[in-house]
């Protein structure tokens, strides 16, 4: 009989990591969203000690951030690319479907 394993799994979050998923669209739901940026503040205070100005801005930032994304309505994460077209004034907006794939078009937004 062989000895017993244990798997140790670790989530890693950054934000570079949830900016890189939010300009590709990764995000599919709010909850997604959210448990990537709780995982950010979580390994701070896993990582360091309660002492540490790190510990302590996890927990500021977060209290801080918490209302925005109690906010935060599904299917509300928007991409870069779109966050900018917004400020420029412009939207994505589907064309006619060819075969399987769906065109965007710029349109001025009203």
């Amino acid at each position: 009989m062989g000895k017993p394993s244990i798997i140790i799994t670790i989530t890693t979050a950054d934000l570079e990591r949830v900016q890189r998923k939010l300009n590709e669209g990764a995000y599919r739901t709010r909850e997604q969203f959210r448990y990537d940026v709780t995982k950010i503040f979580d390994n701070a205070r896993l990582y360091n000690q309660e002492e540490t100005i790190y510990y302590k801005y996890a927990n500021q930032l977060q209290n801080h951030v918490r209302p925005m994304m109690d906010r935060l309505k599904e299917g509300s994460l928007l991409t870069q690319e779109q966050v900018e077209a917004k400020r420029r004034g412009t939207q994505e907006v589907p064309e006619e479907e060819e075969g399987s794939s769906k065109k965007l078009r710029k349109a001025r937004a009203k």
